[in-house]
């Protein structure tokens, strides 16, 4: 284990990128200090996936402390710029389509875990490090995909995760702060996919977070 001392302003895609510059694996596994694996073999899994030709960014299904789900994948334009679906649904229950239990192609998953073959990653370089802490996950994966290379999720992995349980409460503020600045830059660049994401039904609304119809 190789720890890095990066002092200074937090900046996630920027921490994301010096780890990787300093691996030498094939595989980049991003994975958060806040998360708790529950699924044996999680790495082999998603790694293993992340490998094939076609594939870009993978991600698992992360879960509330309480054990309600928190993300699966990313829908773009859900309640802005983007956002997650059936927030606090039991982590059993299939979602639409089967997309809470079984593999699926999205246009985005989140980085508290995700991971891609290095190759493609220092293909579209990396983490853009404008976006310090919000949508940094959601514009790589969108990056990828435009090298034709397709986002994935894998609902039968499984972590837990304590959201800004690492995290100070100054961090926290900051966050809000930024929010407006980084989605300034994130929207103009991706305008055309905020308005259609593929990987969702036109049908369905994007102002509630627990999917139904418009």
């Amino acid at each position: 284990v190789r720890v890095l001392h990066e002092p200074g302003p937090f900046n996630f895609s920027r921490l994301c990128n010096a780890g990787a510059k300093a691996s030498g694996a094939d595989v980049l596994i991003f994975l958060n200090n806040d998360t708790e694996v529950r699924t044996f073999g999680w790495m082999e899994r998603l790694a293993t996936t992340a490998m094939e030709d076609d594939a870009g960014a993978v991600g698992a299904k992360l879960l509330y402390p309480t054990g309600g789900v928190q993300h699966v994948d990313v829908v773009l334009g859900l309640r802005g710029a983007a956002g997650l679906r059936d927030l606090n649904m039991k982590s059993d229950m299939q979602g639409w389509a089967g997309r809470n239990v079984a593999p699926h192609e999205c246009s985005a998953v989140v980085g508290a875990c995700l991971v891609v073959a290095r190759k493609k990653f220092e293909a579209v370089g990396g983490f853009e490090e404008n976006l310090a802490i919000e949508l940094n996950d959601v514009d790589l994966c969108l990056r990828l995909a435009e090298r034709g290379w397709r986002c994935i999720a894998d609902p039968r992995v499984e972590l837990l995760h304590h959201e800004g349980a690492s995290r100070s409460a100054t961090l926290l503020q900051r966050f809000r702060r930024n929010s407006d600045h980084e989605r300034a830059f994130f929207e103009p660049r991706w305008r055309s996919m905020i308005r259609d994401d593929p990987f969702y039904h036109p049908a369905l609304s994007l102002h509630r977070s627990q999917m139904s119809l418009s």
